[in-house]
């Protein structure tokens, strides 16, 4: 059966007041056929100076909630490990953010979380898998956790996708939200696995869109990392564009090249 998924998909914001408003303009009047909102981290700016405050995600948390579905949160670097003391970050981070979806949406979506990091989540929805992970930029603040954490999450990923993956699920898709453009020596725990999964095992027979912020600036990629099966969309984030409304088509045999599959709009 041929299914189409569409969510709406933001990132890097509010940094200030006047973003704030129109966050919360967007959020009240999310368009009628968003089956979720994404947001791919980074809810406040932020500085190696500037102070986290609890009153930061508090805010954006009430803004986020005014999106008649369910909104899905993944980490970013200023929202975390950028904070001046990045316990405290993460503390605030995941009183208001972990598992929000489950906290003020009663949707029916299947929703897994790894069971060492919560903060990475799962699901199958008409029929694409969807994976929301914790991968950063900024500040490596402790390399041995950083790699530590890119590689569980990598082995997750590969994991869900080789339950997901099945002889008999025709016209498969896997979307991964996460924040980070990913940089050369930083990421390398989770892209260098993956980049030889998606080559080797899968055989660029499964497409695969990232969707991630992090650098404020709008970008189409197809061949991610060199595969023609991986799509990379980085979004711009801010307020100065409506969110980016994506849809996924799963189940259809005849399409099998990822602008097919997946497509987007940026002005709507």
């Amino acid at each position: 059966m041929v299914e189409t998924s569409t969510f709406y998909a933001i990132g890097d914001v509010p940094y200030t007041n006047i973003q704030a408003e129109e966050l919360t303009e967007q959020m009240t009047n999310i368009p009628t056929d968003a089956d979720f909102v994404i947001h791919v981290g980074d809810l406040r700016s932020a500085s190696h100076n500037s102070v986290c405050q609890r009153s930061d995600y508090t805010s954006v948390s009430s803004i986020l909630r005014l999106s008649r579905v369910p909104v899905f949160v993944v980490l970013g670097d200023n929202d975390w490990n950028d904070c001046p003391n990045i316990s405290q970050g993460w503390i605030f981070w995941q009183a208001e953010f972990n598992s929000f979806d489950g906290r003020y949406w009663n949707h029916t979506l299947d929703v897994t979380r790894q069971p060492e990091r919560t903060e990475n989540f799962s699901f199958i929805h008409k029929g694409t898998l969807f994976i929301g992970l914790n991968i950063v930029g900024g500040r490596v603040h402790n390399s041995s956790e950083w790699e530590t954490r890119l590689t569980e999450q990598v082995e997750w990923t590969m994991g869900l996708i080789r339950e997901y993956n099945s002889p008999d699920r025709v016209g498969s898709a896997v979307v991964v939200f996460a924040h980070a453009n990913p940089v050369a020596g930083h990421h390398d725990a989770f892209f260098g696995p993956f980049t030889a999964f998606i080559a080797n095992e899968l055989q660029n027979q499964l497409p695969i869109l990232y969707l991630n912020g992090d650098k404020h600036q709008w970008l189409y990629e197809p061949s991610f990392f060199d595969q023609p099966s991986f799509l990379r969309i980085m979004l711009t984030g801010g307020t100065d564009e409506p969110a980016l409304r994506v849809s996924v088509v799963s189940g259809d045999e005849r399409l099998d090249a990822v602008d097919g599959v997946f497509t987007y709009n940026r002005q709507l």
